[in-house]
């Protein structure tokens, strides 16, 4: 199983100015618009590959190493003795799997819908198993299906059956996941009025976040001066490093 780690909470200070977290393990320049005054959780990913016997867990940071285009990059300026830490899953997480992870990660975002367009069969067993291991704050993400159309109804399908069935174990935030250009539609502006009603309804119905990229969020609606929804948290993925055993 391969789990995207370190999701970190920074603050995001002025435009054009430095993001940082406290204990500066990365310290990163942004010009992204989408970016601006709002809360951004960094995923500067490190990947782990947690065997199928689940005791062997590999965590690499490397000190140094920069990714990004030049007006949004992102270094790692030493190894992490702090932080807030936490995994998203896409797969069935079992309690054995859980109690691994919660040693060592405070929150946890499984899929909650599939870009086929209906909900994660799993969601509700995958946060129930982390709450009972311990791991406090458990949100869903949405991968959207813009090609089926209807997106407040997608929103609102998933905040019906999270409601229905596992209420109680869900920390009530939905992360939008924004990527992906060959699921959406054919043009930029048919792009963002799909996202737009998505936000809405998100927003009405949930707490809400986005997950997204300067180059995704290029890709889908053409530019990244297109900032609807930038009152949002931002939950923003750079994929550093890949270590395979």
């Amino acid at each position: 199983m391969v789990y995207a780690l370190d999701h970190q909470i920074l603050n995001v200070v002025q435009k054009h100015h430095v993001v940082h977290r406290k204990d500066q393990v990365h310290v990163c320049k942004h010009h992204l618009a989408l970016a601006h005054q709002v809360i951004l959780i960094l995923s500067i990913t490190l990947i782990t590959i947690i065997t199928i016997n689940n005791n062997n867990t590999i965590l690499l940071l490397v000190p140094g190493y920069c990714v990004g285009p030049s007006d949004l990059q992102c270094c790692v300026s030493e190894s992490p003795s702090s932080g807030t830490y936490g995994i998203d899953i896409s797969v069935a997480l079992t309690s054995s799997g859980a109690t691994c992870l919660a040693s060592s990660n405070s929150f946890i975002i499984p899929r909650g819908y599939q870009s086929l367009g209906k909900v994660d069969p799993n969601v509700c067993n995958n946060l129930k198993t982390a709450y009972n291991a311990g791991i406090k704050t458990r949100d869903v993400y949405l991968f959207p299906c813009p090609t089926c159309g209807n997106p407040s109804g997608q929103v609102t399908t998933l905040v019906n059956y999270l409601n229905s069935n596992c209420k109680s174990y869900w920390s009530g935030r939905i992360w939008l996941d924004i990527e992906g250009s060959q699921y959406w539609l054919g043009s930029s502006s048919s792009n963002q009025a799909f996202y737009k009603s998505l936000k809405d309804s998100c927003s009405s119905n949930a707490r809400c976040g986005i997950y997204s990229s300067y180059y995704q969020w290029e890709d889908i609606f053409g530019s990244t001066s297109f900032v609807y929804g930038n009152d949002l948290p931002l939950w923003y993925a750079i994929f550093i490093f890949i270590f395979t055993q």
